[in-house]
């Protein structure tokens, strides 16, 4: 289509209807629909799973769900993919289900037992994502319109002053409001705002580590553990994010470290580690040794089901289909 489009209107004003006849000659369907709902429109569908259900059969089980549209306005034509994770099967079930009105009865039969399902698991369709879908991640905190920065009040003079500078480079930095304030001055976390949490003194650090205690983090005087890496906590900088126990909707970020030297680069530096979760760093300089993004662990769209005495377990997705690598001679010209 792409090729088509290139030849036909090279040198000359082109629109999307140009796009379209070419999308339309070389697939030999009507595509008019797609290409109005997704050029001419505002907004973006939002999908909501519920009613998931398993039926055992003679020789199959039968899986029901009920997939909706609930943004406002007309429903969009979409071609949902969709993964379950069978008992005793190492690979998913995939297949893609097609949905042009607000409402979907899923029905799937399958020859073995489903644990999970999983709607749109690599995130294909362009949708509004729920909050729930999305880790906490660096961005969500520092790039809040507002936000309170806490200090921690018994840290030395030297590491409360790096503090301190640190938080007026996070002021400068973006958010429209900004508090900074001692832990002392307060009495719990702001529930309308993102939180920074600065150092290891802070009143507030077990209030975060407690919050981050799903994400397998977990930090003492000598380690810094998150997950299965464990690095010590002597002469290095970490940056954790979560959600404000206050407000989930909102992020917190907590920054500590026994550097103050280090403080004055992590300020230059965070900036362009935006999307992720998690960072240690090394040294006064600092080094980066360690960075990631925290899994989803509570998606609207997955659910996950009884097992044949009747115990729901948060198995992992069975794997899927390897995808199709786009070659050089797949985009380039005729």
């Amino acid at each position: 289509g792409l090729r088509d489009f290139y030849r036909e209107n090279k040198f000359k004003f082109a629109s999307f209807d140009d796009l379209r006849k070419s999308f339309e000659k070389v697939s030999k369907k009507d595509l008019k629909i797609e290409f109005d709902q997704w050029i001419k429109h505002s907004g973006a569908p939002k999908l909501k799973l519920s009613n998931v259900e398993i039926k055992k059969e003679i020789e199959e089980f039968v899986l029901t769900a009920l997939i909706e549209q609930v943004q406002q306005g007309k429903s969009y034509h979409l071609r949902i993919p969709v993964a379950v994770t069978m008992e005793g099967q190492d690979k998913a079930y995939q297949t893609v289900m097609k949905m042009d009105k607000k409402r979907l009865e899923l029905t799937i039969r399958l020859p073995s037992r489903p644990l999970r399902l999983d709607v749109d698991p690599e995130f294909d369709i362009f949708r509004r994502l729920d909050r729930n879908e999305i880790p906490p991640a660096l961005s969500q905190a520092l790039g809040a319109k507002k936000i309170l920065i806490i200090l921690p009040s018994s840290a030395d003079r030297d590491l409360l002053q790096a503090y301190q500078e640190l938080a007026k480079v996070i002021s400068d930095s973006g958010p429209d409001t900004v508090e900074v304030r001692l832990d002392k001055e307060i009495e719990k976390l702001s529930s309308d705002s993102a939180v920074a949490i600065l150092g290891w003194e802070n009143r507030f650090l077990k209030k975060a580590l407690s919050a981050l205690s799903e994400y397998e983090v977990a930090i003492d005087k000598n380690e810094i553990i998150i997950g299965k890496t464990r690095t010590l906590r002597k002469k290095h900088s970490v940056v954790l994010t979560g959600w404000n126990p206050e407000n989930k909707d909102m992020a917190f970020v907590l920054i500590a470290t026994d550097l103050d030297k280090a403080l004055l680069g992590l300020g230059r530096k965070l900036p362009h580690y935006n999307k992720y979760s998690y960072l240690v760093f090394e040294g006064d300089e600092p080094e980066n040794v360690l960075k990631g993004r925290w899994p989803v662990l509570d998606s609207p769209m997955t659910a996950f089901l009884p097992d044949k005495d009747g115990k729901i377990s948060r198995v992992e997705m069975g794997r899927l289909s390897a995808r199709e690598k786009m070659t050089s001679s797949q985009i380039s010209e005729p």
